[in-house]
């Protein structure tokens, strides 16, 4: 689609959908897409903040954000989804164009959450 270099990490809470908040930011590679080879995608979650790494390489770390629970330990008081997607089309990100490759794909190899160790 328009943007197949570039990978979004973006934390959601607060209220449900509208109320909700987010913040996030973006990756995008030097070179070539995430289609072109297989990548490593890991988050580790710590005490006040959340880390984003793209083949073992932090990329992005949040350490502030609103919710509607108050300080913290909010949005860490509230049970955490995964959500993998592959968006193609609708408001976000936008119409697929003459650039944009069918049939889409996103191939996972594997998806783990686990607990380091002394934590």
């Amino acid at each position: 689609g328009h943007e197949p270099s570039t990978y979004h990490g973006t934390l959601h809470y607060g209220g449900a959908w509208p109320k909700n908040k987010h913040t996030g930011k973006s990756y995008t590679l030097p070179s070539g897409t995430f289609a072109d080879d297989f990548h490593v995608f890991s988050i580790i979650w710590e005490k006040g903040k959340i880390t984003w790494l793209i083949d073992g390489k932090p990329w992005q770390t949040q350490q502030k954000w609103f919710s509607e629970k108050g300080p913290f330990p909010a949005p860490f008081d509230q049970r955490f989804h995964l959500v993998l997607n592959l968006a193609v089309g609708g408001k976000w990100p936008g119409n697929p164009d003459a650039k944009t490759k069918f049939p889409a794909k996103m191939l996972v190899d594997y998806v783990r959450v686990y607990q380091l160790a002394g934590k």
